[in-house]
């Protein structure tokens, strides 16, 4: 138990961080061969660990890598319809023009030391920061490794290296109101919570805005997933509020190799984000996503809403095997709402990675693209159960309230997919 106010702050230089080697299920440096940046607050073989702060008014731990310069906007929540404004996490104008005595974020220090112009241009629109070390970069801001019975509540995490929080092979883990910042742009891979290979597993009250996935599931990078074999199953992702303007609110993969299962994610608001909820997986991952349930999603200006991904095409090495097919099947959406979405649904199966039972329910999505088709499918088996808006896709079965079937598809493998949009 720490104090009601505590600040952590680690070193931004690298050479002060130690060397660990990969992760068992990634098989690599997931950036590099070989080693890997050790994490700034690490654990491993861990059992009946608590990190909180103590009771008071606003109970508060942050740890973070060093100041940044930011604003922070009290935010109130009622239930789940919210007022005022959220918390605003964005550094004004140009990384690589804020004075330095300012305190600039440790992306703002990576994006100056490798400003050559020949330099490729990252996923995210910045410089390829992976490409200027020798070792991984993924100094995690805080991971547990092989530990059970654990709970983290009332902390701030701020402004990671890395992915933010990294439970793997971890069992019985309670996440519950915490806060995760990052810069919004240009700050490539920092993740806010990824369970890794973990099981029973509960996140809940938390508010994430970080320039990554807000949380991605996972459990293992094609064939050292396969071979580690700890799928990530039974977890419950409940009551967030989160954003990732050039990700996706709650991912799921795309290392899933391991497999992932009985995940329920419920009483979400995704805002202001390029995607909210998605699972992204290729040929080559092996394993399954099956038995996932979403439910009672809100979603405020997001490019697209929900998202099924078959070609995220990243792999450790040349030794991975494309026949490894993943599976994917048993996926449900439930009171989905919102407004000011371009894209409600991209389904993207394919001949070799079908999406089968899949079902939507209860679903009403204020768009603002009506000129093109938004409720996009390829290679999917499934139904709707009464009306939902916007029409769904044509490889959908049609049943109503009473889940009587109305009108059997005959097009499952129909490709209605646009990326133009």
């Amino acid at each position: 138990m720490l104090a009601s106010l505590l600040y952590v702050i680690f070193k931004q230089n690298e050479k002060y961080w130690p060397l660990m080697p990969p992760l068992p299920s990634y098989g690599y440096g997931r950036e590099h061969p070989g080693p890997r940046y050790g994490s700034l607050i690490h654990g491993q073989n861990l059992k009946d660990v608590v990190i909180t702060a103590s009771l008071g008014v606003i109970p508060e731990i942050i740890i973070k890598i060093n100041d940044l310069i930011g604003t922070r906007n009290v935010y109130r929540q009622s239930g789940w319809s919210y007022q005022g404004n959220w918390m605003e996490y964005e550094i004004p104008g140009s990384c690589s023009t804020l004075s330095h005595d300012l305190g600039c974020h440790w992306t703002c220090y990576f994006l100056v030391v490798i400003m050559e112009p020949s330099m490729d241009k990252d996923k995210h629109g910045g410089r390829n920061i992976a490409k200027s070390f020798s070792i991984t970069r993924g100094a995690h801001l805080f991971r547990l490794m092989w530990s059970s019975d654990i709970l983290i509540s009332n902390i701030t995490l701020r402004d990671s290296p890395f992915w933010t929080l990294h439970p793997y092979d971890c069992k019985n883990v309670t996440v519950r109101n915490v806060t995760i910042l990052a810069p919004v742009f240009e700050a490539p891979n920092t993740d806010g919570i990824d369970p890794d290979s973990c099981e029973d597993m509960v996140i809940e009250d938390c508010y994430i805005s970080v320039g990554d996935d807000a949380i991605a599931i996972k459990s293992g990078w094609d064939q050292y997933g396969i071979a580690y074999g700890r799928p990530s199953m039974n977890i419950l992702i409940r009551n967030l509020v989160v954003r990732s303007m050039v990700s996706a609110g709650v991912s799921i993969g795309s290392e899933m190799s391991g497999g992932v299962s009985n995940v329920t994610v419920e009483n979400l608001l995704v805002w202001s984000s390029r995607r909210a909820v998605r699972i992204k997986t290729a040929p080559g991952r092996g394993g399954y996503v099956q038995q996932i349930t979403y439910r009672n999603l809100t979603f405020d200006n997001v490019r697209v809403g929900i998202i099924i991904k078959t070609d995220y095409n990243e792999h450790p090495d040349e030794g991975y095997d494309p026949k490894a097919l993943p599976i994917l099947r048993d996926i449900s959406f439930t009171g989905v709402h919102g407004q000011g979405v371009r894209v409600p649904v991209r389904i993207h199966g394919s001949d070799v990675i079908p999406v089968r039972n899949i079902t939507f329910r209860d679903m009403s999505v204020g768009i603002t693209y009506k000129k093109k088709h938004i409720f996009q499918c390829a290679f999917v088996q499934g139904r709707v159960i009464g009306t939902i808006f916007p029409a769904p896709c044509e490889n959908l079965d049609l049943y109503d309230e009473q889940e009587r079937l109305v009108k059997r598809s005959a097009s499952q493998n129909v490709t209605d997919i646009d990326y133009d949009f």
